[in-house]
């Protein structure tokens, strides 16, 4: 059979890209006339990943109508957009017609109530219909809800492929970086790969959020959504509008024997939860909220021991970038237990998380429907990047301002200056600074000083304490507040973080950053590798791993011997690291002392992590032996309770290496409570090519791009580009600091 098209006067004013390639597409069967409404429809559809092919509303001919039949054969699929013009249509009836004769599947979308005629109700009249009411996206999530589209999508990503989202808290700031459409496609929507279970079937100890049927969650692992505030359906992916509240859900269940629960099988242990959210989306790039749990697995596998679980949000708006701030206090967790609607901080926000659990943040969740839960937050969007902002900085005796961390010395006098700006066209009133010191660091009396749009005024020395109200801030005007801390000569703590905090009716900033007093207490005898000087510690430290496990399995090769392919960190004899596979190693920063992959970390150091990469590939490999893609994602505690102990984790990935992914990690244990807290812009890159490039914070949530002589996720198997080494700092403090 021949379809023949009719001659269209005009172009279409379609703008969805058309897929021309082999993979499986869906074939669109639309009336020219509706293109208007089909074209919003079909750029959604694309957006989420569909290969699609239709059209276009081109002139006719014999070559066109081959094509035609050729695509409509080619096709997995046919979707089909029915309204008073498809039905009258002839070209439109034959091609449904064709795809049915051919045994294609067929799904169908209902633009009108127009009644079926010429044989249609005949052959379409049993197949389910979707109605379109106009909301795109509620159409969209339909479609996609299904399985129907699955084999049509492009393939997704289970590596750490994200958007860049805020590591610090909601909150920095940080832009996204313009994508083309067809890397968006490869975001994935969840991940990683991990043993999957129906409702009725249960693992042998348990699983987080890996039931596919669930007779409320349905499938657990799309466990992250969004829908706009006021409204009840909860989507995958929204359209974001400009000054609007939108909630954010991620729930979370135990899949277990609820049996077992009682005999402590079935009792999930340290699961916490993490959020990452974009500052910004522009108009036709996606952003992306991502949801993470993260657990101690209870048994091996295509799953890391310890791993995170993700599920993630595609968010888009299409005429003007919008800026997404968080709604303070909005942040709960909700369960059937005490916990319910108690209210979460903005660590929720940072890449460490909150723990989770029934009655208390114990991180305990047993199996079973009764203690399921889910958390929520809001978020609002601007269409300006927010009301104010707040920059910290300091300065040594030479004068010189810095934002993220400075190396000084006992008896140092300091300059400290916050920067305060209201961004907006709006007065804003009571603006208040507030700072915390490290312990130890005083205010030097009489040196408080703010220089604002009135010129310079002398303040009282409270802001320390009380804080000082500095008062109303028109459009656009910034003060600049100033004062001077002396440096304890005294043997304190080497490393304190200071903080200012500025609040207006109607929200608040916070910036800090990190004073380190060089040569500080290196003789501390904590800084080892296991204290022995204390026998508390010793019967504990046996049930402590002596590295953070690495994975997975895979070929070993030695340095006369490499891989003939590309492949990171698969040396047993490397000449700098020994075994590649231990790769992540940390030691106290600028004492002196080496690092290890086991070490106690101590309120008032700063610790250096330490990661090496090896493209294992021969140098004649050649372009088979090139990675490509490479990204390094970390992850670090950033608590840890008195006796206990966590790991700073590291992955390696790239499009085209076999694994596509490797990890290590070491050990950090605590004889106290502490907090660990990233240095900003303390992570660097170190290769043949550049001596310590500054990496993006990001480095904790989606990761950053490697490269050798820029970050473009290229490392070849030369011996000067193969290999190199990133550094990141990382400060240890009291927790009730």
């Amino acid at each position: 059979m021949c379809i023949t098209a009719t001659i269209i006067e005009e172009v279409s004013a379609m703008a969805a890209k058309v897929y021309d390639g082999t993979e499986p597409f869906v074939f669109i069967s639309y009336a020219h006339k509706d293109a208007e409404i089909v074209s919003e429809i079909l750029e959604g559809l694309v957006r989420v990943g569909t290969r699609i092919w239709y059209d276009e509303g081109l002139f006719s001919g014999a070559d066109w109508a081959v094509k035609l039949e050729q695509r409509l054969i080619d096709c997995d699929r046919l979707l089909a957009f029915i309204s008073g013009n498809f039905i009258e249509s002839s070209n439109c009836r034959d091609e449904i017609g064709f795809a049915l004769n051919e045994g294609k599947p067929v799904l169908l979308v209902r633009l009108d109530d127009t009644p079926y005629a010429h044989g249609l109700k005949l052959r379409l009249g049993r197949i389910h219909h979707t109605f379109f009411d106009g909301d795109v996206d509620a159409l969209i999530e339909e479609l996609m809800s299904g399985n129907e589209l699955e084999s049509c999508k492009s393939a997704v990503s289970t590596r750490y492929e994200f958007w860049r989202p805020s590591v610090s808290r909601f909150g920095s700031w940080l832009m996204q970086e313009e994508r083309n459409a067809e890397d968006e496609m490869l975001y994935a929507e969840w991940g990683p790969e991990r043993p999957l279970f129906h409702e009725n079937e249960y693992p042998e100890a348990w699983a987080l959020n890996s039931c596919v049927d669930h007779h409320e969650l349905g499938d657990e692992r799309y466990f992250a959504s969004i829908r706009k505030k006021g409204t009840e359906r909860w989507q995958r992916w929204i359209t974001l509008e400009p000054n609007e509240r939108y909630e954010v859900r991620l729930t979370y269940r135990v899949h277990g024997d609820p049996e077992k629960v009682r005999k402590g099988v079935a009792l999930a242990q340290k699961i916490k939860a993490s959020i990452h959210v974009p500052e910004c989306v522009f108009p036709y790039h996606y952003g992306v909220i991502r949801g993470a749990l993260h657990a101690i697995w209870p048994q091996p596998g295509p799953i890391a021991p310890e791993q995170e679980i993700w599920s993630s949000i595609k968010i888009y708006t299409r005429d003007s970038p919008l800026f997404l701030s968080f709604v303070p206090m909005t942040a709960k967790i909700h369960n059937g237990g005490k916990l319910d609607g108690t209210v979460l901080g903005t660590q929720l926000f940072n890449a460490g998380g909150v723990y989770l659990g029934v009655n208390n943040f114990s991180g305990v969740v047993p199996a079973g429907d009764k203690y399921m839960g889910s958390i929520t937050f809001e978020f609002k969007t601007r269409a300006h990047q927010g009301d104010c902002t707040i920059l910290r900085s300091v300065a040594n005796k030479d004068g010189e301002f810095v934002t993220s961390m400075l190396e000084v010395k006992p008896g140092d006098m300091l300059t400290f200056k916050s920067t305060f700006e209201n961004v907006t066209d709006v007065d804003l009133t009571n603006v208040t600074f507030r700072d915390v010191l490290g312990k130890g660091l005083e205010l030097v009396p009489g040196t408080t000083n703010l220089k604002w749009f009135g010129g310079d005024q002398k303040l009282s020395d409270c802001i320390a304490a009380n804080g000082i109200n500095t008062g109303l801030y028109g459009p656009h005007v910034t003060g600049e507040l100033t004062y001077q801390v002396q440096v304890p000569e005294s043997e304190l703590p080497c490393n304190y973080i200071t903080t200012t905090n500025v609040s207006h009716d109607g929200g608040w900033r916070s910036s800090s950053l990190l004073i380190h007093v060089d040569g500080h207490m290196t003789d501390d005898a904590r800084l080892v590798e296991d204290p022995e000087h204390d026998p508390r510690y010793a019967e504990w430290l046996e049930s402590v791993p002596r590295g953070g496990g690495w994975g997975p399995e895979r070929e070993m090769f030695t340095m006369k011997h490499p891989s003939r392919y590309a492949v990171f960190n698969s040396i047993l004899d490397n000449n700098i690291l020994g075994d590649e596979r231990d790769f992540v190693r940390v030691m106290p920063y600028k004492t002196g002392k080496k690092y290890v992959n086991r070490l106690q970390v101590v309120p008032g150091y700063l610790y250096q992590a330490y990661v090496f990469y090896d493209n294992a590939a021969s140098p004649s490999a050649g372009e088979s032996g090139t990675a490509r893609g490479v990204r390094l994602r970390m992850s670090f505690p950033t608590k840890l309770d008195a006796m206990s102990y966590g790991k700073v984790s590291a992955t390696i990935s790239a499009s085209n290496t076999n694994p596509p992914a490797v990890w290590n990690g070491c050990i950090l244990w605590a004889a106290e409570d502490v907090v660990m807290r990233y240095v900003p812009g303390s992570a660097k890159l170190y290769n043949g090519r550049h001596e310590g490039l500054p990496l993006d914070i990001d480095i904790f949530c989606g990761g950053v791009l490697l490269g050798a002589d820029a970050l473009d996720g290229v490392i070849s198997c030369s011996d000067a580009d193969a290999y190199g080494h990133v550094t990141v700092l990382l400060s240890c403090e009291e927790a009730n600091a």
